[in-house]
């Protein structure tokens, strides 16, 4: 039940406040709140849907890249084996190509043995598949592809590899 002097219009705009706890300056937090909510909304649901440089897609995967980095793991001990591969080794270069294939390129200084050849490749649940074999992606931001693989020839060893998009 309000209080007579509210129902005959006999209360003054400071005792208002007191027994209002909605003041008039209030009343304009709704709308402008719907305003922002409402630009924000519309800013959000018209954004493109790109896919970001980081996502693990074939676009944004494919290209050509070079051997930046090399290390085996063998029963905890990591060794660099980048530095012990020759010039020719380092330069050659992999091309992996939208409609699934990938070259092995012997760029550069050629090799006494060059390891010219197509293959396949694919993406699937965080591995890139290397004419069948599994290596794990453990990073890609866009130019940089760090890859893990467990040794076909060497039991227990683990292949750490790091590509350099060109």
């Amino acid at each position: 039940m309000l209080p007579w002097g509210f129902l005959h219009n006999k209360i003054k705009e400071t005792e208002l406040c007191l027994i209002n706890p909605f003041p008039s300056y209030m009343k304009l937090i709704l709308p402008v709140g719907l305003v922002i909510f409402s630009f924000l909304f519309v800013m959000v649901a018209c954004s493109k849907n790109q896919d970001s440089i980081g996502d693990r897609t074939i676009a944004n995967i494919a290209g050509i890249y070079q051997l930046t980095g090399y290390t085996q793991t063998i029963k905890d001990t990591t060794y660099n084996t980048f530095d012990t591969l020759s010039a020719c080794r380092k330069d050659n270069l992999v091309r992996l190509n939208t409609d699934m294939t990938v070259n092995f390129i012997d760029a550069g200084t050629p090799c006494s043995f060059p390891v010219n050849r197509t293959g396949s490749w694919r993406l699937a649940d965080g591995y890139l598949y290397l004419d069948g074999n599994p290596l794990t992606i453990k990073n890609f931001n866009g130019t940089t592809l760090a890859l893990t693989a467990i040794s076909l020839y060497e039991p227990g060893v683990i292949n750490f590899i790091t590509w350099a998009k060109k």
